[in-house]
């Protein structure tokens, strides 16, 4: 079965060159932005930033993909929680009419993401299994 959970770490704050931070860790955002662009509204962002893709897996492995993250990340979020960025894991569950799902972070992967001070988000997608759904 197919990935129902995509993770995304989003980083936003004061950092003076979000790609020197990208090529430093050897990293590849799947977004990056900066203080003065405009937005997809037209607005002026205030900080730059970016979206660091995380995992893209059954919602049954979400707690151990994103533990595997937390630890090969270590550098980057040591790094990141010194500029003052904020950090936000964004997970992206793919909900179907038919099907409801689901997920599941255990208390202590909670308090990992805590120490970190990474907040956490849940974004419902709404999907459909066939194009008759």
């Amino acid at each position: 079965m197919e990935a129902d959970v995509s993770v995304v770490l989003r980083v936003s704050g004061l950092l003076s060159d979000p790609d020197e931070i990208l090529a430093h860790h050897e990293l590849a955002a799947a977004r990056v932005w900066r203080a003065g662009e405009r937005n997809r509204r037209g607005e002026l962002f205030s900080e730059s930033g970016f979206n660091l893709p995380v995992a893209d897996c059954r919602s049954e492995a979400l707690d151990e993909e994103i533990r595997n993250f937390l630890g090969s990340s270590r550098d980057l979020l040591i790094y990141l929680g010194a500029t003052g960025a904020r950090l936000e894991l964004d997970v992206g569950l793919m909900v179907f009419a038919k099907c409801p799902n689901s997920v599941a972070l255990s208390p202590g992967l909670l308090g990992s993401l805590s120490r970190r001070r990474i907040g956490l988000a849940v974004t419902g997608y709404p999907c459909c299994e066939s194009e008759t759904d």
